[in-house]
């Protein structure tokens, strides 16, 4: 399919025809994580203090097309926007409603969310990332599922939580996956050595033993992980039993994926796979300091990963062109929204950089 990567599954067919016959949603799980205040962790957002409120504003944009925790879009150091305008602006060519729930914000975003934590999360070197939370979480997340199956729409289900490829490091690892060196992130570097010394810290402090991962795999997610690992998990165990659901991320959603391989057993419900995929960028799959597609090739039960082949090098703008060098590379779920329009045939390359181009212009003014 033109302008999209299949970097498993060959055979998408029957997947791609459930997309292309339904309406869709765009849910975006949120978080903070005091994870993100390491200095060197992440660039998702120019500071440690500005990336308190990342998520918030990048949902704000996705509402209102401006942030108010913060005076503009979360964006790198080196100068390039948050892919909250990529993904925005896939949103509005499509039409897709949007949801917003809150899993853990500290500070709340002035949009109308759906909020199933009022605080936010530790870090994860204490061991105890967000104590007793994780099965009100499932019992929430489980109730909005079946609320959101009553729309009949697939679901693309993003997430915004700064320092999420390091807790989805410190998941993956604890799961028995060598992820080590392979998680991608918002810096050109990836910050590898630094992610696993605090990977390290996180698992030593919080005294947990492998029997763990099948006798209380929650226990897991709220000792050395994050919420919106266990939101989305639940999420798209139920979701997909009646319909598509598109993990919308790099790294990330493949923690979620393997989460959701230990959730299947505990809770006692099964996910469907051929309802699963997982939809990325082109910058993530092809990102030489990670390995995304080894990763995916080792969740066994994933079959659909895609990565939507966006291409700034020909941009008029130059914080765009900022992608290709690696300073920016996903988030917000802009990976899993470009590649249902691309799937859906919503708007041709050309047609979608010129709306995140006049959606910069409009910005930078």
């Amino acid at each position: 399919m033109k302008n999209l990567l299949i970097l498993k599954e060959k055979d998408c067919k029957d997947f791609f025809k459930k997309i292309i016959e339904k309406d869709g949603i765009f849910i975006c799980t949120i978080a903070t994580t005091e994870t993100a205040q390491i200095p060197g962790i992440s660039a998702a957002g120019a500071t440690p203090e500005l990336r308190k409120y990342t998520a918030q504003a990048d949902v704000e944009y996705l509402y209102y097309g401006k942030p108010f925790t913060i005076r503009e879009i979360p964006k790198n150091p080196l100068g390039p926007p948050s892919p909250v305008i990529i993904t925005k602006a896939g949103i509005d060519l499509m039409g897709l409603p949007i949801f917003i729930i809150d899993a853990g914000c500290e500070i709340k975003p002035y949009v109308p969310s759906i909020v199933l934590r009022e605080r936010g999360l530790k870090c994860i070197t204490t061991g105890q990332a967000f104590k007793d939370g994780g099965v009100e979480l499932i019992k929430k997340s489980e109730v909005l599922a079946k609320e959101f199956l009553k729309f009949d729409r697939f679901v693309i289900l993003g997430e915004s939580v700064p320092g999420g490829t390091t807790t989805a490091l410190s998941l993956l690892s604890f799961l028995g996956i060598n992820a080590f060196g392979k998680v991608s992130s918002s810096m050109s570097d990836n910050a590898h050595n630094l992610k696993e010394d605090v990977v390290i810290r996180a698992h030593k402090n919080s005294k947990l033993s492998k029997e763990m991962i099948l006798k209380n795999p929650v226990k897991i997610v709220e000792s050395i992980g994050d919420s919106m690992q266990l939101v989305n998990a639940i999420l798209t165990i139920y979701l997909s039993k009646k319909v598509p659901v598109i993990l919308a991320g790099g790294t990330q959603m493949l923690a979620v994926t393997a989460f959701i391989e230990v959730l299947e057993k505990y809770i006692g419900v099964k996910a469907n796979w051929d309802n699963i995929a997982v939809a990325t960028t082109r910058w993530v799959a092809c990102d030489n300091k990670a390995d995304f597609v080894g990763l995916a090739r080792e969740m066994g039960k994933l079959k659909y990963v895609f990565a939507c082949d966006l291409n700034f090098s020909e941009s008029k703008m130059e914080g765009l062109r900022g992608y290709e060098k690696g300073l920016v590379k996903e988030g917000v779920g802009a990976g899993g929204v470009i590649t249902v329009g691309f799937i859906k045939k919503c708007f041709s390359h050309k047609k979608i950089l010129n709306e995140i181009e006049r959606l910069f212009e409009k910005m930078s003014k």
